[in-house]
């Protein structure tokens, strides 16, 4: 098993850098666009700015919801560590004290 080292502040700045970009990218949609058969000279074309448009959008609030999932999960992440450490730290000193007849118990 390897050790784990985990950098509490690099990953609360990597969760909000996710966030920030999902709230960024979240205006970013395709809307308001002129449609209609006659809009773009051909149906066809038409059609085909349509059909973009309603992928693009589709992707786009996948992508947001992806981008905002990582922020959430590093930030349990960090915060199950944290808990984990608090822990261990805790019980260790108790351990420690029992062992040595010293420190908390």
């Amino acid at each position: 098993m390897s050790d784990i080292e985990v950098d509490y502040a690099d990953m609360k700045k990597t969760a909000h850098g996710f966030r920030d970009v999902a709230t960024d990218l979240s205006d970013a949609r395709l809307s308001g666009l002129p449609s209609g058969t006659g809009t773009y000279g051909y149906a066809y074309l038409a059609g085909a700015v349509e059909q973009v448009v309603e992928a693009f959008n589709q992707r786009h609030d996948a992508i947001v919801k992806g981008t905002s999932g990582v922020g959430t999960t590093i930030d349990a992440c960090r915060l199950a560590y944290q808990a984990a450490d608090a822990f261990a730290e805790t019980n260790l000193g108790r351990l420690l004290g029992n062992l040595l007849g010293t420190g908390p118990r």
